[in-house]
């Protein structure tokens, strides 16, 4: 596990190994909620900056990859999320630690990849359950509490993930738009809510 100062309050400000963390948010979009039913559609990791959200955001997409695009097959694309996820010192999600981690792992275990280990993680969303009373705990909801009633969150019609599921490019692009979108806002979220996060723990 690597050395990590865990005296600051702010994320942003912590060293690991001598050198400034690196942060991403985290989401993926799938064709069911357990990975032995379905499998990974797109996923995002966005580079989480001190003082603006103009960070790169990492994109993968199915049909970016042969196999993706013949048979749906989602190793390869597995295979280099790991690599990028891997790359980042803390990893911030929504709910990922319930679903978007184990999702990951388990399709990895299927293809023979070795599955996350070497990240400090916050999950935001039972973060909020700890410290926060909202009537749900939904992103869209602490954006639009947070942000003046407004949300970049987008919403996706269940018609939208059958089309992307049959190969269509339009319905998958939307739903590649609408991840984009998740991870930023998580990103909003966390540069609000960072004062009231603990020391960072390896899950």
């Amino acid at each position: 596990m690597p050395d990590i100062n865990n005296s600051q309050n702010n994320d942003l400000d912590r060293k690991v190994d001598g050198r400034p963390i690196r942060i991403c948010t985290f989401d993926i979009e799938t064709t069911a909620l357990e990975a032995g039913h379905g499998y990974m559609l797109c996923a995002c990791v966005k580079e989480v900056n001190r003082n603006n959200f103009a960070g790169r955001t990492h994109t993968f997409r199915i049909d970016d990859y042969a196999d993706g695009r013949k048979s749906f097959s989602d190793k390869e694309m597995i295979k280099d999320l790991v690599k990028c996820l891997d790359s980042y010192d803390l990893v911030l999600t929504w709910y990922g630690s319930r679903f978007d981690i184990p999702f990951t792992n388990t399709r990895a275990l299927k293809w023979g990849i070795k599955t996350l280990d070497k990240n400090f993680r916050r999950d935001l969303c039972l973060c909020a359950r700890g410290f926060g009373k909202l009537r749900n705990n939904r992103l869209a909801t602490w954006d639009k509490y947070l942000h003046g009633g407004k949300t970049d969150k987008t919403f996706l019609d269940f018609d939208v993930w059958i089309q992307a599921m049959r190969g269509d490019k339009k319905s998958l692009q939307y739903i590649v738009t609408h991840c984009e979108a998740d991870v930023l806002v998580t990103e909003k979220v966390y540069k609000k809510v960072m004062p009231l996060l603990g020391k960072l723990r390896k899950n």
